[in-house]
């Protein structure tokens, strides 16, 4: 029980890290394309694996670390405060309810674990979606091209890294799951 609580939280860091590492890389060539945040990139990768591995609790606090880690590096884009739990924590946090689907994966054949992880990542880039969009409503409506209203405009924006970032990220987790299945494994904190 002690061993898996704590390869469970080395588990947090390893892929926390590495979610902030891909987001880092994307965020290169990015801000030339989303001046206001937002980039194409693999960071929901990381977090659906935790949340595939040991359900919800690793998900959401995977997603919570990588949202306020990379809040605190970048303070440019703060507006304020409700702006900053929208579109840092709430937003990364939300993709780890793609754990909900961890236990039908790891009882379903080859064909249902796929269908359950395209399930899980398709909730969780819609749920980060969302907050951003939100966030774009309310807070960054002020950047609104001409033609566009707020509404449209976030849909547009958020819309045009977000819906790319789901589909590398089944794409990917979809890979790992022929190539590397043990990287996907359900774990439980859970006593059984």
């Amino acid at each position: 029980m002690r061993q898996r609580h704590i390869r469970f939280i080395a588990e947090i860091g390893i892929f926390s890290a590495v979610g902030l590492a891909l987001d880092f890389f994307a965020s290169l060539y990015s801000s030339f394309i989303w001046e206001l945040g937002g980039s194409i990139s693999l960071v929901l990768v990381p977090i659906v694996i935790m949340a595939f591995r040991w359900g919800l609790k690793g998900g959401l606090v995977t997603g919570f670390i990588i949202g306020t880690v990379q809040l605190l590096g970048n303070v440019k884009g703060v507006i304020e405060i409700t702006q900053i739990l929208l579109d840092y924590p709430l937003a990364f946090m939300s993709a780890g309810i793609a754990g909900i689907f961890a236990k039908k994966i790891a009882t379903k054949e080859a064909e249902a674990k796929s269908f359950y992880m395209v399930l899980g990542i398709v909730l969780a880039g819609t749920l980060r979606f969302l907050f951003h969009f939100v966030s774009g409503v309310i807070f960054f409506a002020i950047y609104t091209p001409d033609g566009f209203d707020p509404v449209t405009w976030s849909i547009v924006y958020n819309g045009g890294y977000m819906v790319p970032t789901t589909v590398l990220t089944i794409i990917v987790v979809l890979i790992m799951q022929k190539q590397a299945p043990h990287l996907l494994a359900f774990e439980s904190v859970e006593t059984e």
